[in-house]
């Protein structure tokens, strides 16, 4: 793992090119929020970064989850959160 220089969600806002931490959370924007999720090794930020991620972003949370089974968890609710296209 790296030493990144921002935790997790400041990283997703960084690539989603959001300025709030609350955009993340804006169903509009669940393709680039997966991009970005995507493109970011569990193994580049704390299993408690995964966790507060996932928590945030969704509600859910996995206590005792190590950051792949986040990562993973936090892919599965904002492809489910994404609005349908119409």
């Amino acid at each position: 793992m790296h030493a990144p220089s921002c935790d997790l969600l400041d990283h997703l806002a960084v690539l989603t090119g959001v300025a709030c931490l609350s955009d993340l959370r804006d169903p509009l924007l669940a393709p680039a929020l997966q991009d970005a999720l995507v493109r970011t090794p569990a193994g580049d930020f704390s299993a408690a970064m995964w966790q507060e991620a996932l928590t945030y972003l969704s509600g859910l949370r996995a206590p005792g989850a190590d950051a792949s089974a986040c990562r993973r968890s936090l892919l599965d609710a904002i492809a489910a959160a994404a609005p349908s296209p119409s």
